[in-house]
């Protein structure tokens, strides 16, 4: 999930336009890829932006994916971007010996 908030609020309301996009992690592979708008109606400053992570079995490194912000109405973007890392959560192999 994604926060989005606003400077500070605002009378009229406040939309802009957003889309995953790959980086390390692969769309449909290891996240759902989204795009929209979201609104602020007036006097709100904060919304969200969901997306869903996929899981899997594997043992991999962690791996990142983009959120772009476009088109904003009655407000200017500060950022343009955001970095989501999914964090590898699969078991790891464990080495285990003993003595002869």
């Amino acid at each position: 999930m994604f926060s989005l908030r606003l400077t500070s609020t605002s009378s009229n309301p406040i939309s802009v336009g957003y889309f995953t996009a790959d980086a390390s992690a692969l769309s449909n592979a290891d996240y759902r890829p989204t795009n929209g708008t979201v609104t602020f109606p007036s006097g709100q400053t904060n919304a969200t932006v969901r997306v869903t992570v996929i899981g899997d079995n594997l043992v991999e490194a962690n791996e990142q994916f983009f959120l772009r912000l476009t088109n904003p109405v009655n407000a200017t973007l500060l950022v343009t971007q955001a970095v989501c890392t999914i964090l590898d959560d699969d078991p790891k192999p464990c080495l285990s010996f003993s003595r002869a």
